[in-house]
This record gives C-alpha cells, structure tokens and sequence, in this order.
C-alpha cells in the first residue's frame, strides 16, 4: 500500500539520513519514477523533504525533523512511548521492533525507564500461554485449554478467548466456555496448556464490558477487625493505604471485608507474628485451630 511505502520512506529517512531514489525502488520493488513521486507527495503534506544531485547526494529530510506536532501532540507522543515501553517490559508482546521505530520519528531517545514483570514466579510457561491468547483473540479462533480447576481437577475446554483482565495481582482470562454455554473467568496461573484451532467466532456476540464490570465482585462477605503490634506497620502502609487506625497502646487496628475461604486464613496466617486480636471470634478460633494442625506437623 502506497500509505506504507510513504510511511516507511519517512522512517528510512530517519535512521540512515540520505538515500538514493534507486535503493528505495529496489526495497520497494517499485520504479524510481514511483518513489519521486512519492517524494512530492510527502513534500505536499509538509514532510521537509529533498534531493541533492551529484556524488553523496540522495533522498535527505530536513536535520531534526520528527513528525509534525499538528498530527501528534508531544503529550500524546509520550503516552505512546510509556504504553509500548510498558507493554516491553512485560515480555509479553513482542513491541521492540515498534518502540524502536516510533522512538525514531517521535525524535525521543528515552525508551527504557519502566521495568515490569507481572510474571508469576513458579509459572514457567506464562509468556507462551500469553502469547497464545493473543493471537487467539486478534484472529478469533477458540482455543482448547488444560485447566486445573479450584477444587484442583484437570478440566479440558473449547473456548472463546475475549479478553485479558490484570486484578489483584493475578492475571485472568474472560473467555466463552463452549461446554458451560457461559462467560467464564479463568486464572492464568492454573492454565496448563492451550491449542489454537481454526475454528473462528465473532466477539461481537458477547458483552464483554459488561461481564468485566461484574467482575472480582464477591458475596457473603464477612467484616474481619485485625489488631496487629505496631512493628508491622511498614507493611500495613503498603497494603492498606492508610485505612487503618493507631490505639491508645500502640497497635494498629483494621477493618476489611472479606470472603472466608482459604486465602482469608493464609494472609491472616501472614500476620502471625504481629497479630494481638482478631473479630469475628469464630474466625480467631479457626485460626488458632490451623496454627495447632502446623505445630503437629
């Protein structure tokens, strides 16, 4: 496409500073009288661009040139930057290449001040897995997925890939699950395995947005008062964001909501050198009943 062909004359432009009319016909495997005339077709939409005759002459843009503020703005430019630099972090998209380029013709050199890794640590397979959501949800074609489910069963199932959801520290996928007939959420970590097939699906028959907005919404919840010893107030700033108060003795005093499931008593177990009290007394009683079993042990 002519579109491309200009576009990438610009970049060449950029990183090699001047070439001939005939080398960018033979990359482009289009004839010289083509690229002039793409040089006045740029040179019509204000790109800085000319040719100098005779020896070391060539294709040259203007020094200094990056794309025009008018079609992009600098804020924009750097939102654009972040978001690829973010995205390379991650190592889960392959935006070197494309970071690289628009660095080029944004004219910013700084690509290379975010360092992320949303990676779980016992899950050596997550890039590729990763990957294959991606292009399964680019091409809408259903995936066949080994999954370990919560009561720790391997399940196999078709689904329809719609969308990847960061939430509390865990990646998951929302996804139509062919056998349930339903949007399902599926923890990243506990995919074992996934197959693209070529058997397509439009994305469009799915409400997604709304699915979304539902999710990681919990019912029955019960409201935990923690009293901690003050030592621990380093991790407490981090995990409750000043939501906590400070008694007349020291402690520190939480309240939250949560579900009680296995996770309440693991991250409750993660205090236990810290804890004073716990409300409801049920809860403090069942505690103490898991640190008995691990004294056995």
């Amino acid at each position: 496409m002519k579109s491309d062909r200009l576009f990438n004359i610009i970049y060449i432009l950029l990183n090699k500073k001047v070439v001939t009319a005939k080398e960018l016909a033979e990359k482009f495997e289009v004839s010289t009288r083509t690229i002039y005339r793409d040089v006045d077709t740029l040179t019509m939409a204000g790109v800085p661009i000319y040719t100098d005759k005779g020896a070391g002459g060539g294709i040259k843009l203007l020094e200094d040139y990056v794309l025009n503020q008018s079609i992009i703005s600098s804020d924009e430019k750097s939102d654009i930057i972040l978001a690829l630099d973010m995205l390379r972090a991650t190592e889960y998209s392959n935006t070197s290449d494309t970071l690289h380029k628009l660095s080029i013709l944004f004219g910013s050199n700084n690509t290379d001040y975010v360092d992320i890794d949303l990676s779980d640590f016992n899950h050596n397979n997550q890039k590729e897995i990763f990957e294959i959501i991606k292009k399964s949800i680019s091409s809408s074609c259903t995936v066949i997925m080994s999954y370990r489910s919560y009561n720790k069963k391997e399940i196999t199932r078709e689904i329809c890939p719609l969308k990847l959801v960061f939430k509390k520290q865990r990646w998951y996928l929302i996804a139509f699950c062919k056998l349930r007939k339903d949007i399902r959420t599926f923890r990243i970590s506990r995919i074992r395995s996934l197959e693209i097939t070529n058997k397509r699906f439009d994305n469009k028959d799915y409400k997604v947005d709304d699915y979304s907005i539902e999710f990681g919404k919990t019912s029955n919840l019960i409201k935990i008062k923690l009293i901690l010893k003050k030592d621990c107030i380093y991790r407490v700033e981090e995990e409750f964001l000043g939501n906590y108060i400070i008694d007349k003795n020291d402690n520190i005093i939480i309240t939250f909501e949560s579900s009680e499931d296995r996770y309440l008593y693991s991250y409750l177990l993660s205090y236990l050198d810290y804890i004073v009290d716990v409300e409801p007394l049920y809860i403090k009683q069942n505690l103490k009943e898991k640190v008995k079993k691990i004294l056995l042990i």
